[in-house]
């Protein structure tokens, strides 16, 4: 069985609930996509700064949000999954990707 990144991300986290059940831990995992997050990576790859901008143009068009995550975002999630108001929530999957998943 082949398996992209995010299928076996999604069975890792299901089957790892599935397994604590009843021991009141929860698993969710956080999935930031590949390369729509705004990272110090981009400045570091050695590239011009024009192929980095052209890049990040391209790609941002062809996010349904018209633009990339920022890193706060998978700590605000990471936070409220650590938190007492998610604490009804298990195996469940959170892609920040801004819907590029979705297609």
């Amino acid at each position: 069985m082949e398996l992209s990144i995010t299928e076996a991300t999604e069975l890792f986290g299901s089957q790892v609930a599935q397994e604590r059940d009843g021991r009141d831990i929860r698993v969710n995992p956080v999935a930031p996509g590949a390369g729509s997050i705004v990272t110090a990576i981009w400045n570091a790859l050695g590239l011009a700064k024009e192929a980095v901008d052209d890049w990040t143009e391209q790609t941002a068009a062809e996010v349904p949000l018209k633009r990339f995550g920022q890193p706060h975002g998978l700590t605000a999630i990471a936070a409220f999954l650590a938190s007492h108001d998610a604490s009804y929530i298990t195996g469940v999957e959170f892609n920040l990707d801004g819907g590029l998943g979705q297609f």
